[in-house]
């Protein structure tokens, strides 16, 4: 990989010293990013968002004439958890990246100054430390910080438009997310299905992102930087939670009563809960390594 010094400046306090995720397990799709050195030395992030799972569910069904078989399953981490200890995470990944940033002579536009842009004056302000449930995940936000509904992905994100909109700074977007299991339906042919998962903790940054408008025409982007894992499976975290996977098949089938020659349709339903145990301070400590 060629050395890019202003954007691994950038990206910088998520690679340094980590000791679960290592920059070799790391994809760095680069677009211009050396044009970076002439940008301001002031960013604003744009997102900083953690989603720690809680919660997994999902089935399979297997149909064959009126026969049907569901197999439902739902996981719940099993620890001593609690709101504020995903808030104290959270916060002290975000305390760490922007002392890094702080200490590389970079300035951090607040979120109230940016509200005051225009493609923001209508937005809904998100308030940091206050936490929402997506999809079993639990998601926060520093405490003390302000971010805002932009809406678009991919061609449509006006990021462009915010950077130049904010004075022409590098804007960042960072989500990751910490998840326990994974539940998944695999179709089969004839009717049948297989309800597979995967137990086991990781980290997955959905969303790691520099972007730049550079002063460019029409806020086509000038530079950006986007940070996947490599394969895009989530970056494991032992010794936390045991490992197991599991796959429960739901295959639909019907009795006979040869004496009588009669056919006797049945539908089956079966809800399995899987309880993960977790330790709280093993948990803490390497989720935080993690995020580091």
């Amino acid at each position: 990989m060629k050395i890019l010094i202003a954007p691994l400046l950038l990206l910088l306090p998520f690679l340094v010293k980590a000791q679960i995720i290592t920059g070799s397990q790391l994809k760095i799709t680069d677009r211009g990013g050396g044009k970076l050195k002439n940008a301001p030395k002031k960013v604003y992030f744009r997102e900083f968002n953690i989603g720690y799972q809680v919660i997994a569910q999902n089935s399979a069904t297997s149909n064959i004439g009126n026969n049907s078989e569901k197999i439902s399953m739902t996981a719940g981490l099993d620890s001593k958890l609690v709101n504020e200890d995903f808030i104290e995470l959270t916060n002290k990944a975000y305390q760490k990246v922007a002392s890094k940033l702080t200490a590389a002579g970079f300035e951090i536009m607040s979120g109230e100054a940016a509200g005051k842009i225009d493609i923001y004056k209508s937005s809904k302000p998100l308030y940091g430390g206050i936490p929402f449930l997506k999809n079993g995940y639990v998601y926060y936000s520093p405490s003390n910080t302000i971010h805002y509904q932009h809406g678009g992905i991919g061609l449509t994100d006006p990021i462009g438009k915010i950077s130049k909109q904010l004075g022409d700074i590098p804007v960042i977007d960072f989500g990751m997310n910490i998840s326990f299991a994974n539940l998944v339906e695999d179709r089969k042919g004839g009717g049948g299905s297989v309800l597979k998962g995967n137990i086991d903790l990781g980290a997955y940054p959905f969303l790691s992102m520099i972007s730049w408008n550079g002063d460019m025409m029409f806020s086509a982007l000038k530079s950006q930087i986007t940070i996947h894992p490599k394969g895009f499976k989530p970056f494991p975290i032992p010794g936390v939670i045991k490992s197991e996977k599991i796959a429960k098949l739901a295959q639909a089938d019907y009795k006979y009563d040869l004496n009588m020659n009669l056919k006797y349709f049945q539908d089956k339903k079966t809800v399995i809960t899987n309880p993960v145990a977790a330790d709280r301070e093993l948990y803490i400590q390497k989720v935080g390594q993690a995020l580091d």
